[in-house]
């Protein structure tokens, strides 16, 4: 799943949403090139099926591995799934809901996908899963959680002039 989010003042604005299934990883890269060539940040997905994809977009792009830090200079951060870095991102999107900064389409998938991710405790750690679905595994809401991060480090998507559109 590919989560566009334009910064409008103080608030995030969803641009677009695409959804890619049963696609090779070289087909996901040529669908979404043109896109993270327009993104100021963009962060990605660095685990399992995300290794490849990541590994093509850090061949075309300045890329770097996430280290829990924000970006440096940058384009893409290959973002490991690490209990850490889930408990990082995952709260800090609730907070822009909480805080009516992020504005999302009204769509039933991604609003169910976005319910669909949980925190989780255990032997007093805390963790955040979420069901794997005929749907996905809460893929809307890690694309939304990690544009959000992206996103935060002030830049964000720029929309190609007057152009009308019909991301792991």
């Amino acid at each position: 799943v590919l989560w566009l989010l334009e910064q409008v003042g103080d608030v995030l604005w969803t641009r677009a949403v695409k959804v890619l299934k049963n696609e090779n990883t070289v087909d996901q890269f040529n669908a979404w090139s043109p896109y993270v060539e327009r993104c100021a940040r963009v962060c990605v997905d660095y685990t399992g099926p995300g290794v490849g994809f990541g590994d093509m977009l850090e061949k075309k792009f300045t890329a770097c591995r996430n280290t829990g830090a924000q970006f440096g200079g940058e384009k893409v951060e290959l973002c490991t799934f690490s209990r850490p870095f889930k408990c990082d991102i995952f709260p800090k999107l609730r907070s822009a809901f909480d805080a009516t900064k992020l504005r999302v389409p009204f769509d039933v998938d991604c609003r169910e996908d976005l319910h669909e991710m949980q925190q989780v405790v255990s032997n007093g750690s805390f963790n955040y899963e979420a069901p794997r679905t005929a749907q996905g595994h809460s893929d809307r809401c890690t694309a939304l959680a990690l544009a959000r991060r992206a996103a935060a480090s002030g830049a964000g998507y720029v929309p190609p002039p007057r152009v009308i559109v019909g991301a792991r």
